[in-house]
């Protein structure tokens, strides 16, 4: 773990991809200067598996962990951060874009963006010693979130970008085409392109083509797609390929609407076109400032300043040539990575705003590495200490950090235990939410101390006592009341979840005195849960707990939250109300909850046992297996096992007669925000259905289909891909059912399953003979429970109605629709940047109200992304519109006569007018 006088600074990093395959900002960002500098001899670098760092099997030495953007999320982030203040490694962020601000979190949520990676990203930004960022305006958005902000700007790496090839003489074309690289965040970007480009000539009527590369997986008849290859993704490929076919384009554009996080970003669209040899035209934004100044053509914002802006370029080659050669000239001379004669080892900490910035940014001064370790290394000498710091109930940074940040302030007095006693008072009926938060308590030693004083002051005979991080609806509160009434238990906990339908807590009861307490069912299903609406355990060890002041005689006082209440609890049969429901992701089990036992002989911890507890939710215990140690290497070496512990893991096992388990998973994200995704709908109409006939279904998202406490538990996986990959479960049968994006979907992916099924035929079909498994064809459908005929709603009536996301782009039906004169109405998001807002019924129709509404219109429109159609996937709209009596109009796709006439195909606006006559 120690590091010897006067070697290199070693750095650890993580970003998104494997070695060799990262995205294009890890590489510009990240990958390239890592690699420049080691080609330098300035530092040594890993790339870091998280996993293995957050559990401690990384023995490396790190001075700094570099982290790019939102590369770890979630308790990964948190295991990477206690690692990394463990073994006093500095910890560095890497930003690019604001992800940060709540109008960026608001735009990419809306573009389906996981909410989880974004409070990562402000969870790290609060925690880094030093965030990174590429523009000074960035900078002063990431200022109300971080404490340190260091500004470094893009840079490129001239082994992949060598610079434009010499000037051939201008060839006479029959056309002029203009290239726009970006990627699929950029898809609001192009959008501003259409009245530019649509029918765009010269002046002597040669047509001006532009030409899409990434962006959009969509066709649109006013521009043409460079498709990308397979093996040209990562960055490195990436670029070779464009400079290969940098001869076909004329100039390059970077538009940019005008949102805020846009004026964060970067020029490295500039960047890139320059050292293609191309002359930039680009949004007259903050982003591109000062670059007019190199030979890009800066244009202000409207269809008309663009059109006659790219008109007169492509008019006047010889400009564009002079302006590409100015930019490449400023490009190669401030904006690429240096070499060794201009960057030695004396520059590198210079504080230039090149790699010397970079370099000082990501290590420490050396003093301040020598302190750093010295700590690190009595941390690991003393873990006692380490697990003080980093599992006591001291206060920690909440999950996702408020931009205003409270001033430090020193405590009036010096912390102190405190106690509670309250035996004599009396108290009327009734309960008191208690919130501890002990960095508002400074005379507090601990949280108990903190929790004692604030219930010291409780009139009511109940208080429900919860950390400040716990998450506990109003309601809440009651529940616990009412189950504490009725049981006479003088403890009563609710329900812990992890938001995303997991159980981190329903009670705990012990199984060895050589462990901590088991936490019941946790990384489980709700489904999981037996029908009661109580549980008696035998300790709670979560953060937030109903006592009972009459019967109460305080926390001991110098412990954090779990430990406290788990002292508080033993053996005292507390109960868990199943009904009401909290969220603390962060809560575990801390391996000091061992002490709660102290002074109870284990008669006493007995009851209830595992065994019974978990057999009223229908499994049997088939025995305890102990957890691995911790940095076991480390302690054999130092003969230090006092801070070590080994938690009890129960295997559990169906009862025999229990019915097939199934588990049915899809993309979606957990909570409210999958509530706006088909996909959870169609997950719980098939949960639904299986349980009609006897299953036990339990409905998975992406975020809880890794359940390492239960999912050896399913027989059968049905993974409804769509967007996002669900990796298969090797416990289980794994059928995976492909019901959209078929191009996103390799012969690799399918040879994880034992059965696939696809929603389009044509696809089936091609790709059963590409891999081993069975691909059969399977449409998707509908429930009738939710989508079938009745009575119209004149609240929900329309004439045309169409329901869906804009996907960013003018979905050709809505644009077919407006063309035809159709009295149109729209619910979903993103449309006020194409239609008439006034035409936009809602941002979201409930899924309870869509069947009605598709009876209640006289037209449903229906289309299809263009891979999906090629492939003959037909959209579960169809089905469901169908379904609840409506006449469709849609798109033409193979397959649309199952519908017996209901669904009318239409190829343009003509065929509209036909196919939706009034």
């Amino acid at each position: 773990m120690s590091r010897r006088s006067g070697a290199r600074a070693h750095l650890g990093y993580i970003v998104h991809g494997a070695s060799g395959a990262h995205p294009a900002s890890a590489e510009v960002r990240v990958v390239r200067r890592i690699a420049h500098a080691q080609s330098l001899g300035l530092l040594t670098a890993t790339l870091i598996d998280p996993v293995r760092y957050a559990v401690g099997d990384d023995l490396n030495h790190y001075d700094s962990v570099l982290v790019q953007g939102d590369a770890v999320t979630g308790e990964l982030l948190e295991g990477v951060i206690a690692r990394a203040r463990q073994r006093g490694a500095r910890l560095v962020l890497d930003l690019d874009d604001d992800v940060l601000t709540e109008e960026a979190r608001a735009r990419l949520l809306a573009q389906e963006y996981d909410v989880a990676r974004l409070d990562a990203v402000r969870r790290l930004a609060a925690e880094a010693d030093v965030v990174i960022v590429s523009t000074d305006r960035l900078a002063a958005t990431v200022s109300d979130f971080a404490r340190s902000i260091v500004v470094v700007q893009n840079e490129l790496d001239p082994r992949l970008w060598p610079g434009p090839a010499p000037a051939e003489p201008a060839r006479e074309l029959a056309e002029t085409r203009v290239v726009y690289v970006g990627s699929t965040t950029h898809a609001v970007d192009l959008a501003l392109l259409r009245p530019v480009f649509d029918g765009l000539t010269d002046s002597r009527g040669r047509p001006i083509v532009l030409e899409v590369v990434g962006v959009t997986g969509a066709d649109e008849p006013w521009f043409s797609r460079l498709e990308i290859p397979a093996g040209a993704h990562p960055y490195p490929a990436f670029a070779a390929w464009l400079h290969a076919h940098r001869d076909r384009w004329a100039f390059g554009v970077a538009p940019l609407a005008d949102v805020g996080a846009n004026a964060s970003k970067s020029d490295l669209r500039f960047l890139e076109y320059s050292m293609l040899g191309l002359a930039t035209v680009a949004s007259d934004s903050p982003a591109y400032s000062g670059t007019g100044e190199h030979g890009a053509l800066l244009v202000p914002s409207g269809a008309d300043a663009w059109r006659t802006a790219i008109v007169a370029l492509a008019d006047d080659a010889d400009d564009a040539r002079r302006r590409a050669l100015a930019a490449a000239s400023y490009v190669r001379r401030e904006r690429m990575l240096g070499d060794a004669g201009s960057l030695g080892a004396g520059a590198w900490g210079a504080g230039s705003w090149g790699a010397g910035a970079w370099g000082a940014a990501v290590l420490r001064p050396r003093a301040e590495q020598v302190s750093r370790v010295r700590r690190a290394a009595a941390l690991v000498r003393h873990p006692s200490r380490v697990l003080g710091r980093l599992r006591s109930g001291a206060p920690t940074a909440p999950a996702i950090p408020s931009p205003q940040r409270r001033p430090q302030t020193e405590p009036p007095v010096s912390p102190a235990p405190i106690g509670f006693d309250g035996a004599t008072r009396d108290r009327r009926a009734g309960v008191t939410r208690v919130v501890v938060d002990p960095g508002r308590f400074p005379a507090a030693d601990s949280w108990t101390s903190a929790a004692n004083a604030l219930i010291g002051e409780v009139e009511t005979r109940y208080a429900v006592v919860l950390d400040a991080e716990v998450d506990a609806p109003a309601d809440v509160d009651d529940t616990l009341r009412r189950v504490a009434e009725e049981s006479g238990a003088a403890f009563v906990q609710p329900l812990v979840t992890d938001g995303s339908g997991l159980v981190v807590d329903a009670g705990s009861v012990f199984v060895s005195r050589a462990a901590p307490p088991v936490r019941v069912l946790a990384e489980h299903p709700l489904s999981d849960l037996p029908p009661a609406d109580r549980l008696t355990v035998g300790v709670v060890t979560s953060r937030c707990v109903l006592v009972d002041l009459d019967a109460f005689a305080g926390f001991d006082p110098g412990y954090g939250a779990e430990e406290g209440i788990a002292r508080a609890t033993a053996a005292r049969a507390p109960v868990v109300a199943l009904g009401a429901h909290v969220v603390d992701a962060r809560s575990r089990v801390p391996s000091a909850a061992r002490s709660a036992w102290r002074g109870h002989p284990t008669d006493a911890l007995a009851s209830p046992t595992l065994e019974s507890v978990v057999a009223r939710s229908g499994f049997r215990l088939e025995g305890v297996r102990g957890s691995a140690v911790p940095e076991l290497r480390e302690r054999i070496m130092g003969n230090d096992f006092l801070g070590a512990t080994r938690f009890a893991e129960p295997l559990l096992a169906a009862r025999q007669e229990a019915p097939r388990r199934w588990s049915i998973r899809s993309g979606a994200p957990s909570g409210e925000a999958g509530r706006v995704w088909g996909d959870t709908y169609f997950a719980e109409d098939l949960a639904s259905a299986l349980r009609a006939r006897g299953e036990q279904v339990t409905v998975d998202t992406r975020d809880s289909a890794y359940r390492a406490g239960s999912d050896h538990l399913d027989d059968v996986t049905v993974t409804l891909r769509g967007l996002h990959i669900v990796p298969p479960n090797p416990a289980a049968f794994n059928i995976l059912w492909v019901i959209s994006h078929p191009e996103m979907v390799g012969a690799d992916e399918l040879e994880c399953y034992d059965l696939v099924y696809a929603a389009g035929a044509a696809w089936a079909g091609r790709m059963s003979e590409q891999v081993s498994v069975p691909v059969l064809p399977l449409l998707q459908a509908t429930s009738p429970e939710r989508f079938h005929p009745g009575p119209e709603d004149a609240s929900l009536a329309s004439d045309v109605l169409f329901v869906g996301k804009t996907r960013n782009v003018y979905r050709p039906i809505v644009r077919d629709a407006l063309a035809a004169g159709a009295d149109l109405s729209v619910y979903g998001d993103g449309w006020e940047q194409f239609i008439d807002p006034a035409l936009v019924r809602g941002q979201f129709l409930a899924n309870d109200d869509v069947s009605a509404a598709y009876r209640s219109a006289r037209i449903v429109l229906n289309d299809h992304w263009e891979d999906m159609r090629a492939e003959g996937f037909l959209a579960n709209r169809l089905f469901d519109a169908v379904a609840s009596g409506a006449r469709v109009v849609s798109d033409d796709i193979e397959g649309l006569e199952i519908f017996g006439g209901a669904v009318r195909p239409y190829s343009g606006q003509a065929d509209l007018r036909a196919a939706a006559p009034r």
